[in-house]
């Protein structure tokens, strides 16, 4: 399975630079879009949409698109306050959950009270999370860098000393991993530098890979091993946010069989005598019947034509099966040609 995540940074716009060629190319089984800012017409044959526009037009929103439909889908926490920018998106599958989000960014121009909202919200998706009854896959736009090595080092809030580093949405996002998801990319890879997923606006920023690790796959501790490679489209200029997939290969659990299952897969025995000389042999599969039946028929012909001849030849060289396979039946000149 693969799932790419994409804030795309407006929809219609994305869709102009090349959303559904990126689409077509890539061929996700999940498409994961933050910040498509409205809802609009796309073609997409074969996918399933399902959206979340917010209430406020040209802003925040998001979008899936899937292949298999989900057993269910829902938007957002159920809490009027945090649902109407349209941040959330669920789809239920059989083993697991997938989860886009698009969380609240704090910049230095909003109201007094939204970085008071972004702590709230973040609270409110750790406790959304552990009320699940099965595992998830996590992805979208975090809005935040984990850590030094996520963001570009010349950044200014990358700086040690700079209490922007050590912030409460940085706590908030080290909450969201205690409460048992993993950052799938830094696991795979630990020491990895550059690995940026949003670049500024101004000089030459993603040019020269200036960037922020803003785009997540958070997983499950219990789904970690079932993800096999992550890989961030930086060559993909539609938005200033590059897309990111994720190869992902869940395996159910084997169940034990029970009385039914082995009656079903136990072969049956069945007894094929020789047309001629009576001796019997076993077969484990009414498939090969036909076969065996071709076989003694070329065993009947020496006898019909008169010829009779040596036991010896006949099951070695008329009837190898029978004969050089020890499927006689006990009593039955198992041990050898007839006569033997």
């Amino acid at each position: 399975m693969k799932i790419i995540s994409w804030n795309v940074n407006g929809i219609i716009a994305c869709r102009r630079k090349g959303f559904l060629r990126f689409l077509a190319d890539t061929k996700p089984d999940i498409m994961c879009c933050q910040e498509v800012k409205t809802k609009c017409a796309l073609n997409t044959p074969g996918y399933q949409q399902f959206w979340n526009p917010a209430v406020r037009p040209g802003y925040s929103g998001t979008l899936i698109l899937a292949k298999q439909e989900p057993l269910s889908w829902s938007t957002g926490f159920g809490n009027g306050k945090f649902d109407e920018e349209g941040r959330l998106i669920t789809l239920e599958y059989a083993d697991y959950y997938i989860i886009n989000v698009y969380v609240p960014s704090v910049h230095p121009h909003n109201s007094p009270d939204r970085p008071d909202f972004r702590l709230e919200w973040d609270e409110a998706l750790r406790e959304y999370i552990a009320n699940l009854p099965k595992p998830v896959v996590l992805c979208g736009d975090f809005n935040v860098t984990h850590a030094y090595i996520d963001s570009y080092p010349e950044n200014g809030k990358n700086e040690p000393d700079n209490p922007l580093f050590r912030s409460e949405v940085r706590d908030g996002f080290d909450k969201l991993l205690a409460a048992g998801v993993v950052d799938a990319f830094r696991v795979l890879n630990p020491n990895k530098e550059g690995a940026y997923t949003w670049w500024g606006p101004k000089n030459k920023n993603r040019a020269e890979n200036r960037g922020s690790r803003l785009d997540y796959f958070l997983v499950s501790g219990e789904l970690l091993s079932f993800v096999q490679s992550i890989r961030f489209h930086k060559d993909i200029l539609a938005s200033d946010h590059c897309p990111i997939s994720m190869l992902f290969y869940p395996i159910r659990p084997k169940r034990e069989l029970d009385d039914e299952d082995m009656t079903a897969i136990t072969p049956k025995t069945l007894i094929q005598p020789c047309g001629t000389c009576g001796k019997q042999f076993k077969i484990l599969d009414s498939d090969l019947l036909s076969e065996v039946s071709k076989q003694t028929a070329e065993h009947d012909k020496p006898f019909k034509e008169g010829y009779l001849p040596s036991a010896d030849v006949l099951y070695r060289e008329q009837s190898p099966r029978h004969y050089s396979q020890g499927n006689f039946l006990p009593g039955e000149g198992g041990d050898g040609p007839p006569g033997q």
